[in-house]
């Protein structure tokens, strides 16, 4: 929840940014948008890896007291501190498509993923 909360914040900022340069046709400020928000999404991504690679066994133990539910979460760590790089990217297209109204493109991306998986 913490790393959706702070990569979701990035695609809402990406939203609107994408929005008013692709609404102004400005495709230089839009294209430095999309790298900009692209450079810090990862870095706050990159700090979670690593905080979570750190303190991920010390955060399970903060959260719960219950035995089970930290032996199972400390069996999950590994992709929970791998989690925040794969989810970046998927967080900043989801801005950049809603920003710039790609929702056709959006939906057949979506479609093309769930068709991957099955």
């Amino acid at each position: 929840m913490l790393v959706s909360f702070a990569l979701d914040g990035f695609a809402n900022a990406t939203e609107a940014l994408t929005g008013h340069y692709a609404g102004k046709h400005d495709y230089t400020g839009l294209k430095k948008i999309v790298v900009l928000t692209g450079r810090w999404i990862f870095i706050v991504a990159v700090l979670f890896l690593i905080t979570y690679s750190f303190a991920g066994q010390w955060i399970i133990n903060t959260i719960t007291t219950l035995p089970n539910i930290r032996e199972i979460s400390g069996h999950y760590l590994p992709f929970i501190i791998i989690l925040p790089l794969l989810a970046a990217g998927g967080f900043l297209f989801d801005g950049v498509f809603i920003g710039t109204n790609q929702f056709v493109a959006m939906r057949n991306v979506m479609f093309i993923a769930l068709s991957a998986i099955y």
